[in-house]
């Protein structure tokens, strides 16, 4: 089996912000093939970055506005050797714009492969529950993870 890292982001106490964080929690429960590593990255792009270092696939799990309703779930592939998204598409990290540091990023050596699933969120604000929408999307994001692996 491939080495993958599921890494999940955002921020656990600003509501769907979290979802990220939410799904990893689920998936360290579910028993995994050893390969398959799980990692909170929180809101630090940097140790998202290193936690896909010499991986052979990375799966990064994120709220992400898309433009559709809420609990929305997306796919998109991210190619770092030719500097895009498919389709384009800019994910933030909380002011940083994740892509930009993946290629800046040489001293790691960065998965052939990163896929982002990402959760179109209802409400970002100051709690530690999901929106009952992204709650609702969540058995589906867990459940493309798994198809990802």
């Amino acid at each position: 089996m491939k080495s993958v890292s599921v890494i999940g982001i955002g921020n656990s106490i600003m509501g769907d912000d979290g979802v990220g964080i939410h799904a990893v929690l689920k998936l360290r429960e579910m028993g995994l093939p050893a390969a398959v590593e799980i990692f909170d990255a929180g809101t630090d792009a940097f140790y998202a970055i290193e936690a896909m270092d010499g991986k052979d696939k990375a799966i990064i799990l994120d709220a992400c506005k898309g433009g559709k309703s809420s609990g929305t779930v997306y796919r998109f592939i991210c190619d770092p050797i030719h500097e895009k998204w498919e389709p384009a598409f800019g994910l933030s990290m909380h002011g940083m714009n994740f892509m930009d540091i993946m290629i800046t990023s040489e001293a790691f050596k960065l998965p052939p492969e990163i896929v982002l699933l990402g959760v179109e969120p209802e409400k970002i604000d100051w709690s530690t529950e999901l929106s009952p929408k992204v709650k609702e999307a969540l058995p589906l994001l867990i459940e493309m993870v798994i198809r990802e692996l």
